[in-house]
């Protein structure tokens, strides 16, 4: 349940991959996974706040994003750049950079 200090990480992906299906997943784990497969395994809260322990890596792809785990001093969040070349301003970290996306 996302709180004030917590997010659902399988939803926050499925935000972050904004309606297309997400095809593949890579864990930490090293193996590539249908997202049927881990989307149990990801429905967990985190705490949003500095100093977490680590969520481990994570890509994450759809048809024209790849979204993965990123954190700043042990705050998580999740980023996506785009899968394929496009035109826009490219952000650190990140983010949304294409504004046909």
């Amino acid at each position: 349940m996302d709180g004030p200090r917590t997010r659902n990480l399988r939803r926050w992906l499925l935000e972050a991959a904004a309606g297309e299906e997400i095809g593949a997943v890579l864990t930490a784990v090293g193996t590539c996974q249908s997202w049927a497969d881990v989307a149990t395994t990801l429905d967990r809260d985190i705490v949003l706040d500095f100093g977490q322990p680590s969520l481990g890596a994570l890509y994450a792809w759809t048809a024209s994003r790849v979204i993965f785990v990123d954190a700043y001093d042990g705050f998580p969040s999740v980023r996506w750049v785009p899968r394929h070349p496009c035109a826009g301003l490219p952000e650190l970290g990140g983010a949304e950079t294409c504004p046909h996306s």
